[in-house]
């Protein structure tokens, strides 16, 4: 007889960049620590209703419940000015100076400074479930044929991203 099990995950997600860093505590509001230097922290969001952030080098972006996005810090490269609007948006991603979100459809926005081609070499189409953003690299993930995937857990490092999936 096959079992079926369930699985409850509680998860905070924080990411850290070289000099500063924002967590999203469990009531969904925004905590953001360090170096300061073009607003990394003092322009942080205010509020709840938070589901996920990502930290760039000096930018960060915060993706709130509705599926939209708020961005702050250093608009360099239209790190925040260019910054998508609207909503359905599911994930997002912050490098150095480019940043990207996965909207529900599994399409990719990508907008920031394209050094190296990361905005214009961007996959187009739809079915990506996650996405990563480095330095000058950014990153695409298709789901395995057949699997079904179980949740992510995020950790961001200096704008490099580590995150686990399970699929079954």
């Amino acid at each position: 007889m096959k079992q079926q099990a369930t699985f409850v995950f509680v998860v905070t997600f924080v990411c850290v960049v070289t000099s500063w860093a924002s967590a999203d505590m469990s009531g969904g509001s925004i905590i953001s620590w360090g170096w300061d230097s073009h607003g990394q922290i003092s322009h942080a969001p205010t509020g709840s209703g938070f589901i996920d952030i990502a930290a760039g080098e000096f930018t960060s972006h915060a993706l709130i419940s509705d599926g939209s996005i708020v961005s702050w810090g250093w608009d360099s490269h239209g790190q925040i000015s260019h910054a998508p609007t609207g909503s359905g948006f599911i994930d997002i991603a912050a490098g150095e100076f480019t940043s990207h979100a996965l909207i529900s459809d599994g399409s990719i926005v990508s907008w920031g400074w394209d050094s190296h081609g990361q905005i214009s070499h961007a996959p187009t189409g739809s079915g990506f479930i996650d996405i990563a953003a480095g330095e000058f690299t950014s990153h695409a993930l298709t789901p395995v044929p057949g699997a079904t995937l179980l949740g992510i857990i995020g950790l961001s490092f200096s704008g490099w991203l580590l995150k686990r999936k399970r699929m079954i």
